[in-house]
């Protein structure tokens, strides 16, 4: 994370590590591999973690950390696929579960909205700083909002093909491509 931590998977065992100041933060022991998941996040504020669990179905954990321990407080719901913490806000959770974004408070736990993309339509980057939200369909950009799922702005891209347009990011007014910058007029 941005915020000198770090988690480190042992077979059985997960540990947060302080890379500022070299220290191992907090431990938890767990009865098998699969408990402690894999694919981790850890919120921009040092406070808590996010492990996608290898379950059937998979689930996504979500952790405190508390001073030297690891405490779960719930699983988000299984297919999540894309997943992170806002990094305006550490306290907020993004999760896509197919067509549907989720937006989430990490603690107390609260699903604050879902916003649901048309089934021609396919999510793409998040700009967290101006609110907004990247996706696609077969010839355009649509940018909507993050606040209340609205439709902001469609960019006419013509008929390239979707394949081609993956790994956009969506900031600052600008989509972003191979380090290629193009503004949102």
């Amino acid at each position: 994370s941005d915020n000198g931590l770090g988690i480190f998977k042992l077979s059985t065992r997960i540990f947060i590590y302080d890379f500022k100041n070299n220290t191992e933060i907090a431990s938890k022991t767990f009865a098998s591999a699969a408990d402690n998941g894999s694919n981790f996040k850890i919120s921009p504020d040092g406070k808590h973690y996010i492990a996608l669990i290898s379950t059937q179905p998979m689930l996504l954990d979500v952790y405190k950390i508390n001073g030297a321990s690891l405490e779960k407080m719930y699983s988000l719901e299984s297919g999540t696929s894309k997943y992170d913490f806002n990094p305006v806000d550490p306290n907020m959770i993004t999760a896509l579960n197919g067509k549907t974004l989720s937006v989430i408070q990490c603690e107390p736990y609260a699903l604050l909205r879902k916003i649901e993309f048309p089934a021609d339509e396919s999510f793409m980057n998040i700009d967290y700083f101006n609110n907004e939200i990247l996706s696609i369909n077969a010839n355009q950009f649509i940018i909507r909002s993050l606040i209340s799922g609205d439709e902001i702005k469609r960019i006419n891209i013509g008929t390239i093909h979707h394949f081609q347009y993956a790994d956009f990011i969506l900031h600052n007014h600008h989509i972003i491509k191979n380090n290629v910058m193009f503004k949102i007029l």
